[in-house]
């Protein structure tokens, strides 16, 4: 392991042991005050030793919970036996123990419900929610969560409603119902900023950074769990650290940065560890596993699967264990195993066929009962039905009869007012179809000129474009690959020379189209007035000064906005004369291909575009040496998150670093015909799903 890797894990395990060791002195302090009281007071103290064990062991937390519930039956004392029974509820979760977990809840809640109080009951929903989700019972979880919602929105908790949002969310993910998840867990987050609940709002993140990667969008969401982190270390919460550095891990393995996942893996391993966590620790060996296997050690990859899989049949986690055997199964057909491997994967099948069929019989029940329910209202519909058409049905037949009687008689009476309506309808509709065709017409024309003037704003837009600047400056010695995915675009390349210096960016701005068009003109305007207004010349004193400037012009503020508007940015001064190469970035980083190697230089994980009421963040700069022959690269992301191929998936950066390193035998001024042919093999007949922008650079800009 490196000395970075090294230090990372010594800072995590002084600061995890001093919170264990924070707890153990508060369990201490409490054993003499124990030792001396008796009654209810006895019962109050053995529920807080057992909260300030939950801690760091769950196992050891469940004693003076059991204690205390058998008092409190011996008092008649409801209210302390549901809180005993809520403490072993926790504990029996923390430790995998889920059909238990959730008896103690539910029998809690038979308690409370006796005692008719609103917040303690939610509180056991919650806990329930939160056990079925961890058991994979996402329905109950989702029904019992809108319980939890509707009962503390009576209540005006907005904490409350927070934690049940973040159930119902995570009820949607596991489903793939994700429109939905995302709705609860933005709402959840609205929430928890509006009571300051820093523990809800960084949970928020966790779920939201699970979101963002699976969607791919990796940095994105590390972004948020480093958030998630910094909270979590502010408040000592280990057992939500400890999941947030599973994720950080899981994240940097779907990146193949796997040296970066195995040390978050570890750290995270090591707290849930200390905490009891047995169904967490489960969860990461199989992740440890994934990343030998990514690093072709199989031997290992096995040594962690075979400690995940003992775990989880300790607690009976049957979801765990149906994904290990069949990773176990993977791992001994690549060791050439094939009867280990039939094994696992037979094993792997059983437990799969188990919670379908599992799965199907609930479901089964539940329609059966829905349907008996159905059927014995439905008759009994009909036997009222049935009576009220026995009393009426010679009163209906005298009436129609009546009916038909007068009618033939003004039938001959009404048919020539009846022609004359007609031909007044048709006219009528005649009429209309004319109006009708009348607006299809202005409708026409309206959409003419949205279009025209959209065409318009695209030419404005390139005036912004440096094209016959950047022609002149590089020559052959560059290219730009520009491909709006509208007629207007929210990404733009900017340049500018000054003196010996030559400074050029890629930008990407919020959103594309008219939108993103707007903004990417007001921060070019931005960039151009920082080095001809302002003088700036090193590149993060120039995004310091639109960072500032940009939430001012356009007045954004937290409180009054969900969506913060700015650009990723990756710009670049080059000094000609002596060769040394400035780089300052948002998001976006810079490529520098030196004789068939890629160094890059990392951009700050912070956008440009802060809300006027936040707190400023600085960018950092790096200098590099230039040589003859290098190449710079820098790019939005539309190129690299097109999706296409024989799968439908994202290129992605692995993939565009290649096909880089693959061309550096052609002339620079080639690669843009070459980027394009790559690009529109690979999206085949998929829609472009963003704006493209790809900048490169030779040098010397001129021999």
């Amino acid at each position: 392991m490196n000395t970075r890797a090294f230090f990372l894990g010594l800072i995590f395990t002084l600061s995890s042991c001093s919170l264990l060791y924070a707890q153990q002195i508060k369990v201490d302090s409490l054993k003499p005050i124990l030792a001396q009281s008796n009654d209810t007071a006895r019962i109050r103290l053995l529920l807080q030793m057992s909260s300030a064990y939950l801690s760091f062991s769950a196992k050891k937390a469940l004693e003076p919970a059991s204690e205390a519930r058998m008092l409190a039956i011996q008092y008649s004392d409801i209210r302390r036996e549901a809180q005993a029974l809520l403490a072993i509820g926790q504990a029996n979760s923390r430790m995998g123990n889920v059909p238990v977990a959730i008896e103690c809840f539910n029998q809690a809640i038979d308690l409370i419900t006796q005692l008719n109080s609103e917040e303690e009951h939610g509180e056991l929903l919650i806990n329930v929610g939160n056990a079925y989700i961890d058991g994979g019972v996402y329905d109950q979880a989702l029904r019992v969560s809108l319980d939890a919602y509707k009962l503390y929105e009576r209540t005006g908790n907005k904490r409350g409603m927070a934690r049940a949002l973040i159930i119902s969310g995570n009820s949607y993910r596991k489903t793939k119902n994700i429109e939905k998840a995302i709705t609860d867990y933005e709402k959840a987050l609205e929430f928890a900023r509006e009571v300051k609940d820093a523990n809800l709002e960084a949970s928020c993140l966790n779920n939201l950074s699970i979101i963002e990667g699976n969607r791919g969008d990796h940095e994105k969401a590390l972004y948020y769990l480093e958030q998630a982190r910094n909270i979590h270390e502010r408040n000592n919460n280990q057992y939500p650290l400890a999941k947030v550095l599973n994720n950080i891990g899981s994240e940097y393995f779907e990146m193949d940065s796997l040296n970066l996942a195995s040390e978050y893996f570890l750290m995270s391993l090591e707290i849930r560890k200390k905490l009891g966590d047995k169904r967490g620790q489960a969860s990461t060996l199989a992740n440890l596993g994934s990343v030998s296997m990514s690093q072709n050690n199989v031997d290992k990859a096995i040594e962690y699967y075979q400690r995940s899989l003992d775990l989880a049949k300790e607690i009976g986690a049957l979801e765990v264990q149906m994904e290990v055997y069949l990773t176990l199964y993977e791992a001994y057909n690549q060791k050439e195993d094939p009867d280990k491997a039939l094994n696992y994967y037979i094993a792997y099948t059983k437990i799969k066929d188990s919670i379908f069929t599992s799965d199907m019989s609930e479901s089964v029940a539940e329609m059966q009962a829905r349907f008996d329910v159905e059927k014995a209202e439905g008759e009994a519909r009909a036997q009222a039905k049935q009576k009220k058409i026995i009393v009426i049905s010679s009163v209906i037949g005298a009436i129609l009869l009546l009916i038909i009687i007068v009618s033939i008689w003004r039938q001959s009476i009404t048919r020539k007012k009846v022609n004359i309506e007609l031909n007044l309808q048709k006219q009528e509709i005649e009429n209309k179809n004319t109006e009708l065709a009348s607006a299809y017409q202005e409708i026409e024309l309206k959409n003419k000129d949205i279009t025209d003037s959209i065409r318009y704003a695209r030419r404005i837009q390139e005036a912004i474009l440096p094209e016959v600047e950047f022609a002149a400056t590089f020559g052959k010695r560059g290219f730009v690959f520009y491909k709006p995915k509208d007629i207007v675009s929210g990404d733009f390349y900017w340049m500018e020379r000054k003196g010996n210096l030559l400074l050029f960016a890629a930008v990407d701005c919020t959103g594309h189209g008219v939108p993103g068009a707007f903004v990417s003109i007001v921060c070019s305007n931005l960039l151009s007035q920082s080095v001809n207004e302002h003088g700036l010349r090193k590149p993060n004193y120039i995004l310091n000064d639109v960072n500032a400037r940009l939430s001012v012009t356009l007045r954004q503020r937290a409180d009054e906005s969900k969506v913060r508007d700015g650009m990723d940015i990756a710009l670049c001064v080059l000094d000609t004369t002596s060769g040394i190469l400035e780089y300052a970035g948002a998001f976006n980083p810079a490529w520098i291909i030196r004789k068939g190697e890629i160094v890059e230089l990392k951009a700050d994980k912070f956008p440009v575009g802060n809300f006027e009421d936040e707190e400023l963040r600085t960018y950092s700069s790096q200098q590099t040496q230039l040589e003859k022959g290098d190449r710079i690269y820098v790019f939005t992301d539309g190129y690299t998150d097109q999706f296409g191929g024989p799968e439908g998936k994202k290129f992605k950066r692995t993939r565009f670093v290649d096909f880089l390193k693959r061309i550096q035998s052609q002339p620079i001024c080639d690669h843009l015909k070459l980027l394009e042919a790559e690009h529109m093999e690979w999206r085949g007949s998929l829609e472009q799903i963003d704006d493209i922008l790809v900048m490169g650079v030779e040098y010397p800009i001129a021999d």
